[in-house]
C-alpha cells in the first residue's frame, strides 16, 4: 500500500462541521457567486428556449404549485410583509410607465382576466364573484364615510 506523502489535505484535517463552513464560506465569495449565476441564468435562457409548450405549462404550474405551498405556511406578519412590498414595487412600476405601456398593460390585464374566466370552475366564479361583491361593498362603504 502507498504511503502519504507530505502535508495531509486541508479536508483530512477539518472536522466535517469546519469543512462545512469553509466551503460555505468560499462559495459565497461576489465572484464565485457572480459566476455561477451566470452561468445558472445562461442554462436556464437555453432551457427556456428549448422547451415545448406543454413543459413551459407544466413548468409554471409546478411552480405555481410551490408558491401555494409557500403561502400556506407563511404567518400573517409575513404575508402581509410580502403583500406591502408587492404593493410598493407595482405602484413604483406604474409610477413610471408612459402611456403607451400603461394601455398595453391593461390591455394585458383584460386578456389575462377573460381567459381566467374561461377556464374557471362554478366554484371558482362563486369564489370570484363573492370576493368582488364584498370588494365593492367596502369601496362603497369608504366612499360614503368620506
Amino acid at each position: 500500500m502507498k504511503k502519504g506523502r507530505g502535508r495531509p489535505r486541508k479536508e483530512r484535517t477539518q472536522t466535517p462541521d469546519e469543512r462545512r463552513a469553509y466551503m460555505r464560506t468560499y462559495m459565497r465569495t461576489y465572484a464565485t457567486t457572480e459566476k455561477y449565476r451566470a452561468q445558472r441564468r445562461e442554462y436556464e435562457r437555453r432551457q427556456r428556449a428549448e422547451e415545448t409548450p406543454a413543459e413551459r405549462a407544466e413548468r409554471l404550474e409546478y411552480r405555481r404549485y410551490l408558491e401555494k405551498l409557500k403561502r400556506e405556511e407563511e404567518t400573517p406578519e409575513e404575508r402581509e410583509e410580502r403583500l406591502q412590498k408587492q404593493r410598493a414595487y407595482k405602484k413604483a412600476q406604474r409610477d413610471n410607465e408612459t402611456p403607451k405601456e400603461r394601455e398595453e398593460r391593461l390591455q394585458k390585464e383584460r386578456e389575462y382576466k377573460k381567459a381566467r374566466r374561461d377556464t374557471e370552475t362554478p366554484t371558482e366564479r362563486e369564489e370570484r364573484l363573492k370576493k368582488q361583491r364584498e370588494y365593492l361593498r367596502a369601496y362603497r362603504a369608504r366612499k360614503s364615510s368620506i
